[in-house]
């Protein structure tokens, strides 16, 4: 089965949920399926592009993962992260039709 992944936080960021997803795919892929995963731009937790992402202006693949540039907002603020979820969506909605 073909398994398409979308998640706000993967790797090569750190934390529980990134943690976790690499965990998914990993078992996801042991039982046989073919997973591609769908992910903004590595930014958490200082909200600054990871090095090596800085320049990502076009859906860019690494592997099976496809690293999408998004808004990303240098201050916390439940708007601007709010923006963030919301610009990710209709940037992949895009990309994946």
């Amino acid at each position: 089965m073909k398994v398409l992944l979308y998640s706000h936080f993967y790797y090569p960021e750190v934390g529980a949920a990134s943690t976790r997803m690499q965990y998914f795919v990993k078992a996801l892929k042991a039982a046989g399926h073919q997973v591609k995963i769908v992910t903004p731009i590595p930014n958490y937790p200082n909200n600054k592009s990871y090095e090596g992402f800085e320049d990502i202006t076009k859906p860019e693949t690494r592997g099976d993962v496809t690293y999408l540039p998004t808004y990303i907002s240098e201050k916390h603020s439940l708007y601007k992260r709010l923006w963030s979820y919301i610009a990710y969506f209709f940037i992949s909605l895009r990309y994946v039709l």
